[in-house]
């Protein structure tokens, strides 16, 4: 059974932020302008300042939003295909008691002697004991990996979060400077290298730290145990089956049938 979530939702938002900001700023600064360039300052950048603060924070949370919806989109599938994986798990169960059923009248009619027949009924009850503990096992596993993988996805959604709230942040920072620059008499040249290196800081900042939005290793961690928990209840029930038909073929001691009842339940 495998579930793939939206692993890489905080690093879109990061990569998205990061790589479009320094475009978005640049475009709302035209080329050079010889008048400008006479009068030795950056009128027209500076004139610029609050209307690119306000169109790159708003195109921000454009971007944002988009890569929000597209993970939510995602994870939505994500839930209906494993809803359809738990009906067809119940599907399968069903049909395996069907088979199981008939497997038991089959062995009740084998047995002649009282000693035959109680056999059986040990044998049955002992199966039923095993497919019960089997379940159990499997379905704590799912749950379990579920539990956790919604857990993933409130931590992804708060690190996103925290993510555009920390670039906003960066962002005022960089154009309060930048206008206080414009203050001080800075030329245009002066203003427009204050942005790019504030910019070329916050994307490093955000590459360095992209280890914060990824959570890979916790997923991975998540199947690993799932996939233990799985074969660990597998193991259980083939070393009680095995105990149970050696029982059940000491007791048909003269009958040369096989007994493979249920080996391997790999649809539980």
């Amino acid at each position: 059974m495998t579930t793939k979530i939206n692993l890489n939702f905080a690093a879109a938002v990061l990569m998205t932020l990061t790589v479009l900001l320094p475009y978005v700023v640049m475009a709302q600064n035209p080329g050079p302008n010889p008048t400008l360039q006479t009068a030795g300052r950056g009128i027209d950048i500076c004139e610029r300042i609050d209307d690119a603060r306000t169109k790159t924070l708003s195109r921000l949370a454009e971007r944002a939003e988009k890569v929000k919806d597209r993970g939510d989109s995602r994870n939505n599938k994500v839930d209906t295909r494993r809803d359809s994986r738990m009906e067809k798990l119940t599907v399968n169960r069903d049909a395996r008691d069907n088979s199981r059923d008939h497997r038991y009248d089959s062995l009740l009619a084998k047995a002649d002697t009282d000693a035959e027949k109680a056999a059986v009924e040990e044998f049955i009850k002992t199966v039923e004991e095993l497919v019960a503990a089997r379940r159990t096992a499997i379905d704590a596993a799912i749950q379990a990996f579920e539990d956790g993988v919604e857990d993933l996805k409130e931590k992804m959604q708060e690190s996103a979060e925290s993510l555009r709230t920390d670039v906003e942040d960066d962002l005022d920072a960089i154009f309060d400077e930048a206008k206080a620059a414009c203050d001080e008499g800075k030329t245009a040249a002066e203003v427009r290298a204050i942005i790019a290196a504030g910019m070329q800081d916050m994307q490093q900042s955000r590459k360095d730290r992209r280890s914060e939005y990824s959570f890979r290793e916790e997923f991975q961690a998540l199947r690993e145990a799932r996939r233990a928990a799985f074969e660990a209840a597998k193991q259980d029930f083939l070393e009680g089956m095995k105990e149970a038909k050696e029982k059940l073929r000491a007791a048909f001691a003269d009958d040369g049938s096989d007994d493979d009842e249920d080996s391997d339940e790999s649809d539980e």
